[in-house]
């Protein structure tokens, strides 16, 4: 049995445009704000602006995913955590992600984790929100590389 450094954690990689839609989207109400005179624009508008950017940022980091003994633990935000048990993987490989994936990364690149769903509650998942019940799981780890070797040594693989 092989035994593995109990904990090894891996940030996501963040898109450039995601971070801009972000934080651009929320805080349009501020920006009209500040471009307006302070006369006709409202404080209540700056005060739900800037309540929008926090919130957001407060549900969606920190954002990593950790090498656990039995698993991979998804962490997004305060408030979401999930795990991948290792035994139900069934493999790994490099992909995009599409507009229409529903998965914990915040990049379209990513890591594409087969997935054995007929012994995985989908909560374990992360949630569902997040994620629905199918045969793989995308990641988007900031060292993909390096957290695909290390991916293989716990599921002592290779790529799908």
């Amino acid at each position: 049995m092989k035994i593995f450094k109990a904990v090894k954690t891996y940030r996501t990689k963040i898109d450039l445009w995601l971070l801009a839609v972000l934080i651009i989207v929320p805080a349009l109400p501020l920006i009209i704000h500040l471009l307006l005179d302070a006369d006709k624009a409202p404080i209540k508008i700056f005060i739900f602006a800037t309540l929008a950017i926090y919130l957001l940022f407060l549900i969606l980091f920190p954002f990593y995913y950790t090498f656990r003994e039995d698993g991979l633990e998804i962490r997004i935000g305060l408030f979401i955590r999930g795990k991948i048990p290792y035994k139900n993987m069934t493999g790994f490989r490099e992909t995009r992600m599409s507009f229409w994936d529903k998965a914990p990364a915040m990049s379209a690149d990513c890591v594409r984790i087969g997935l054995n769903t007929r012994n995985i509650n989908p909560i374990c998942l992360a949630t569902d929100l997040m994620m629905s019940p199918r045969e793989y799981a995308l990641v988007s780890p900031k060292y993909k590389k390096e957290f695909m070797r290390e991916l293989a040594q716990r599921l002592g693989k290779t790529e799908e």
